[in-house]
């Protein structure tokens, strides 16, 4: 629910109660700075922050951490009394802590109640608008304690089932959102889907050519007894086409050729 910050379902949610928010998380100009109508006071932000903040996000962040912390109380006192709450109970009962702790997570405060509203087989947002609306009860006195709607029953179920609604509409458009693509993951590698065996072949394989081999044609020194000998006479091409040489070819007896046969 506290993911995403201002972004959050809870930001979301208790700014849509609260008046800065749209539902689906737009923020009206009350987000920016607004007075409060019950003390004056100058809020700030999704949770109409009154405590000392430079900007709304700034705001935001003190009070998330606040009822961070509070919702976690709920939840203990819930468990107490084996109750297992459902999201509308959850952000209702957060929602009431940032708009009176007292009511919220004193004794005889919301959860008290909502157990209640359980025994005698109330669920849903009528056991919510129920369990809200009676948390405002001084649990010493019986009397209604909540100045800033006139201790007035009618005022006070109006204010609670206004905001309850408000907190249906944020969890329907969030249930509404788009949720992000997930990406498929990457494709493995060829070689790491290979057999260990393949692997290792390739491997030392590869070992081999890695190896400075001897080139198999590689000059050799000639030994003494393969010189030539320099006494020994050698024919080269400009001897072969020498004057001298060509007369002698010219002077050798060769065989006269046989005159062809004339036919006899």
């Amino acid at each position: 629910m506290f993911e995403g910050g201002s972004d959050s379902l809870v930001a979301r949610a208790v700014g849509s109660a609260e008046g800065t928010r749209n539902p689906d998380g737009h923020r009206n100009p009350a987000y920016y700075g607004h007075v409060d109508p019950g003390n004056g006071v100058w809020n700030l932000g999704s949770f109409s922050y009154q405590h000392g903040a430079s900007s709304p996000e700034e705001a935001d962040a003190k009070q998330l951490a606040r009822l961070r912390q509070q919702a976690q109380v709920l939840q203990q006192k819930a468990i107490a009394r084996n109750l297992e709450l459902t999201l509308e109970e959850r952000l209702n009962g957060i929602d009431l802590a940032n708009q009176a702790p007292r009511a919220a997570l004193s004794r005889g405060g919301y959860i008290d109640w909502l157990e209640q509203a359980h025994e005698m087989g109330m669920r849903g947002s009528d056991a919510v608008l129920w369990a809200r609306t009676r948390s405002f009860l001084d649990p010493d006195t019986s009397k209604w304690d909540a100045p800033g709607l006139g201790n007035n029953l009618h005022r006070i179920s109006s204010d609670q089932e206004r905001r309850l609604l408000a907190i249906a509409r944020a969890i329907e458009a969030d249930r509404l959102r788009p949720q992000p693509v997930q990406m498929p993951p990457t494709q493995p590698e060829v070689a790491a889907s290979q057999p260990p065996q393949e692997i290792a072949e390739e491997e030392a394989i590869a070992r081999l050519f890695a190896q400075e081999v001897p080139p198999t044609f590689a000059p050799t020194s000639t030994p003494d007894s393969a010189q030539p000998d320099p006494e020994v006479a050698t024919t080269t091409l400009d001897d072969a086409t020498s004057p001298s040489t060509v007369d002698a070819i010219l002077d050798l007896d060769l065989p006269e050729e046989a005159e062809l046969d004339s036919g006899s």
